[in-house]
């Protein structure tokens, strides 16, 4: 059955709206991360906006889903895309499955008794296959405990997006928790990535003479500003990254710690570009826990939504399960799109870049009936090129129950990797070489050691964007798709730069006021005039500024301000514990920090920058 909680807004072509609704700034296509944030900016902004997605749930690409939307998601074919919306850069999902592994391929028995060897006494191969039916069962049960990434990120505890959620106060809707282990393989192991100098003396593996030469490569980063000359002397300034790093560091074991694991940039960029990544990764370290990363509670999705919501408060209207098509005058500029609730009238559409024929993101999610390595919450693990059959850098995000991407008793690991669309065999190959090393597949001779068992793996082709070329007047192309890094940092920027190219001067998402800082007319009417906000918000956008549950649903009508929803907001308020990455919730799962009980997410931010020492690097 499908997900209660997913937004169905228009379920019905037949369902029609007032043409005085239909009149817009802005229509956004597609409800992906970069377009999500860029509505929520033009909606605070005072912009009429329109939001549409040919999905019937929100984030496209970048949404979560319970383990049976998943599963419909992969087996159900896409929906035909018209040429209209060819053009308009519509998402075309390019998802495959195999089916749940048969009992008939569990030709290894897991119990004790065995010792670890592959048996095939009928007693002990029907006891794995109940076992593992079992286990398969009890997960379809508890299909809604899963949240399933379509594209498994982390954020910098010091990265634009974190930043922005704590300036727009996007944060209260939200709960993070710390990833707990940055892991590299060399090849034959996991190993914790040597950043800081307690990992340095704990590292076995490396020469001390290595160890030298790290360490003061990544002093010389952590000192880097903008107008910095290049690292390494008597080296020209259009040096690429890779040819820098090996300069300095001419082991090529701590090449990969720095390139693919720290910076996680392409050799061939510039230097400086990732020099900057290097340098975000040690300022993230130790804000929020022993990584530099943290992790959104129940997926991805739910930072999304998040922008969803605030662009919903400001007047933003959504329209899921809608097929459009623009429309133009004679002059060839844009004067809206057509859909089956009417016409919408705008002068602006921001749409998706068209996908790469050629390039995709080679995507892999494995469900297991255990716990994979020491973390419950998430790990980042990092597979340079070379290491498991790869030509290219892939990256391993897991995740456990403790931030609420599976129920107690599992774990969802997700892979990815860059390649081509062709390459989709040998990709499979790789990504299961890398799950591998987590779970035990079927057939595999069980060895001693902590692996868990593989319920269900899943293949699947994300695309990636193409050069859009130029586009029509009044047409606006902002990249949809997500990249293979593991964080946020291209959704956000891309995001922030066309905002800033379509409102120069406008503020890029202020504070919105807390609830309890609105002050309604006497008379109770939502038009009453608001009182100053303290976060710098007018008198205007007071009133129209209640934070919104995160079950809300702007059922095809503008998002305004409610008072009783104000209400409702603040007394549902309970306390919340950023700053140990443990949060409490509302019961509308809107997660308010509480300055009483525990450091909010911009407060504990701050707390761990001071206490922070660069120079332990």
């Amino acid at each position: 059955p499908a997900c209660p909680t997913r937004p169905q807004i228009f379920d019905a072509p037949s369902q029609q709206m007032d043409p005085e609704d239909l009149v817009f700034d802005t229509v956004v296509f597609g409800t992906g991360l970069p377009h999500s944030v860029l509505a929520a900016a033009l909606a605070r902004a005072g912009k009429r906006v329109c939001h549409v997605d040919s999905c019937d749930f929100y984030g496209s690409l970048w949404s979560s889903l319970t383990l049976r939307d998943f599963l419909a998601l992969m087996t159900t074919p896409p929906p035909a895309s018209s040429e209209s919306l060819s053009e308009l850069g519509g998402h075309v999902f390019d998802l495959h499955v195999p089916a749940p592994f048969s009992t008939a391929e569990l030709k290894s028995c897991y119990s004790p008794a065995c010792k670890g060897k592959k048996c095939y006494s009928p007693a002990c191969r029907t006891k794995a296959r109940g076992s593992w039916q079992k286990n398969w069962n009890d997960a379809l049960r508890n299909s809604r405990a899963f949240n399933l990434d379509l594209s498994a990120k982390v954020c910098f505890s010091r990265g634009e997006l974190v930043n922005l959620l704590i300036a727009s106060n996007i944060s209260r809707y939200l709960e993070f928790k710390a990833v707990e282990e940055t892991l590299v393989f060399d090849g034959t192991r996991l190993q914790l990535i040597p950043c800081s100098k307690q990992g340095l003396l704990l590292n076995t593996t490396i020469p001390l003479r290595s160890k030298r030469h790290l360490s003061k490569f990544l002093q010389d980063v952590i000192q880097f500003t903008e107008g910095s000359p290049i690292l390494v002397d008597n080296m020209p300034e259009d040096t690429c990254f890779g040819a820098l790093v090996a300069a300095a560091l001419p082991s090529a074991d701590l090449q990969n710690y720095i390139i693919d694991a720290m910076a996680a940039v392409d050799r061939g960029v510039h230097w400086r570009v990732g020099v900057q990544r290097t340098r975000l990764f040690l300022q993230s370290l130790g804000v929020h826990g022993p990584t530099p990363f943290i992790a959104s509670m129940y997926g991805v999705g739910e930072i999304v939504q998040a922008f969803c919501r605030l662009c919903a408060v400001y007047g933003g209207t959504y329209m899921l399960s809608t097929q459009a098509t623009a429309t133009h005058d004679s002059d060839g500029h844009v004067t809206g799109v057509s859909t089956p609730h009417g016409p919408i009238h705008a002068p602006q559409l921001i749409i998706g870049s068209p996908a790469d024929p050629v390039k995709v993101l080679h995507r892999a999610i494995i469900i297991a009936d255990g716990a994979c390595g020491r973390s419950e919450s998430a790990s980042v693990v990092t597979l340079p090129p070379g290491t498991i059959g790869n030509s290219v850098a892939a990256t391993a995000v897991v995740y456990g129950p403790g931030v609420h991407a599976c129920p107690d008793g599992y774990s969802v690991i997700h892979i990815t990797m860059p390649g081509a669309r062709a390459d989709a065999e040998a990709a499979r190959t790789v990504l299961f070489a890398a799950a591998k090393l987590f779970v035990r597949f079927p057939g595999e001779a069980v060895a001693r050691d902590a692996r868990s068992n593989a319920l269900f793996a899943a293949y699947f082709a994300l695309p990636v964007p193409a050069d859009a070329g130029p586009s029509a007047p009044g047409v606006h192309v902002l990249n949809d798709f997500p990249d293979a890094a593991t964080n946020f940092l291209d959704a956000i920027s891309t995001a922030r730069a066309l905002f800033e190219q379509l409102l120069p001067g406008e503020a890029f998402l202020p504070a919105a006021p807390n609830p309890e800082d609105i002050v309604w007319g006497e008379d109770g009417d939502d038009d009453g005039a608001g009182a100053d906000d303290k976060d710098g918000g007018a008198g205007a956008d007071s009133v129209e500024a209640p934070a919104v549950g995160a079950d809300s649903q702007a059922s095809g009508e503008t998002g305004g301000a409610q008072a009783d929803g104000a209400q409702a907001e603040s007394a549902q308020v309970e306390s919340a514990q950023i700053g140990d990455v443990e949060a409490a919730t509302s019961s509308d799962d809107a997660a308010v920090p509480d300055h009483d009980s525990g450091a909010p997410l911009g407060e504990a931010a701050e707390a761990g920058a001071s206490n922070q020492d660069h120079s332990d690097v």
